[in-house]
């Protein structure tokens, strides 16, 4: 595990994707923070997770978890030979996932840093379209935003996700699932 944050209101107050983003490590000292449940509220960050230390590891994979109660929900693999710490996370290195439409789509995002209002920020993000809160399409949206109805459902940083196969509209709350309570990123 290289990476965990828990759903619902956090110590941090940026955007997930920043905190990615960051050089320092967080909590590596704590052997809680690594557990798959939500009971370690704190961010933790691997210092493998930087420009140099990625660059020595090389991981040839990264697996994005999303849990509930420390079950799987969500399994993202890909692909990460040849990749930095920033750009393993792109349609062309995806080799699994459980929408069965993203191969041949198309994306206005897909990206581990999404866009942001202010210190809000939709952050590995899978996104087809969108132009207004009515018509938002797509598959994952990390993050703390309280823009749309469709966040509103959830509070703090929420982890959204199509559970349906494929992309859709993001205000269908039978296509989506917001109760994951953890995030994890591993790599190997």
């Amino acid at each position: 595990m290289t990476f965990k944050v828990v759903s619902g209101e956090n110590q941090r107050t940026h955007a997930i994707g920043k905190f990615w983003k960051q050089e320092t490590p967080s909590e590596e000292a704590s052997l809680e923070a690594l557990n798959k449940l939500n009971s370690y509220k704190k961010y933790y960050k691997n210092r493998i997770v930087s420009p140099i230390n990625w660059g020595k590891v090389q991981p040839n994979e990264v697996r994005f978890v999303l849990y509930k109660k420390g079950l799987e929900q969500l399994v993202l693999k890909f692909k990460s030979e040849h990749s930095n710490y920033l750009n393993w996370f792109t349609k062309n290195n995806l080799v699994q996932s459980p929408w069965h439409d993203i191969t041949s789509s198309t994306f206005n995002y897909f990206t581990i840093e999404g866009p942001c209002w202010e210190e809000r920020c939709r952050d590995f993000h899978i996104n087809h379209y969108y132009t207004e809160c009515s018509v938002d399409d797509g598959w994952l949206s990390i993050g703390n935003t309280i823009e749309c109805d469709w966040e509103k459902r959830f509070s703090g940083t929420s982890f959204i996700y199509s559970k349906v196969g494929r992309r859709d509209n993001y205000n269908k709350k039978s296509s989506f699932s917001g109760d994951s309570d953890v995030l994890a990123i591993y790599v190997r």
